[in-house]
């Protein structure tokens, strides 16, 4: 099992008791890994927080969902963005739609793509407005993205 460095985050044995990269302790004693995790979100290093960013996609609680969208609508950064998305795609529908939705109509290219992708993959039927609403978009991927999410809402109903 990998345990990550509380400090920069990179995977280590689970038995080791020094990061092997930056030698600190591993210790997650003063908090839930999870909530290491949440604060590191504000880590300098975007890498880290890219790593983190996808270490939170295995939590499925409320905690880890509003930190990835706190993040999705805080960050500047597209690859954060894109990255916190397609962590919330395992996580509720529900909850994470109106994300989805927002960010599908007003993000960054990248963001936009992430977030249609997950809208195929996790929406139903009476969610394709939004995607024939994406079919007359100005920019040509992201026609061909929601023609692809509604292709793929279609096959999953049998349409």
């Amino acid at each position: 099992m990998k345990i990550y460095c509380p400090n920069c985050f990179y995977p280590n044995e689970s038995y080791q008791k020094n990061c092997e990269i930056c030698k600190e302790p591993i210790d997650w004693k003063d908090e839930s890994y999870e909530d290491k995790l949440i604060k590191a979100l504000s880590h300098k290093d975007p890498r880290i927080v890219l790593r983190v960013v996808e270490i939170l996609s295995h939590f499925k609680s409320d905690k880890s969902r509003k930190a990835l969208i706190k993040i999705i609508n805080k960050s500047e950064d597209p690859y954060t963005q894109a990255a916190a998305i397609s962590s919330l795609m395992n996580m509720d529908l529900k909850r994470t739609f109106p994300v989805f939705r927002k960010i599908a109509l007003h993000g960054s290219l990248m963001s936009r793509i992430k977030a249609i992708e997950a809208i195929g993959k996790k929406s139903t039927l009476k969610d394709m407005d939004l995607l024939e609403k994406l079919e007359k978009d100005k920019s040509e991927t992201i026609r061909n993205k929601a023609k692809e999410a509604i292709g793929s809402i279609k096959k999953r109903y049998d349409l």
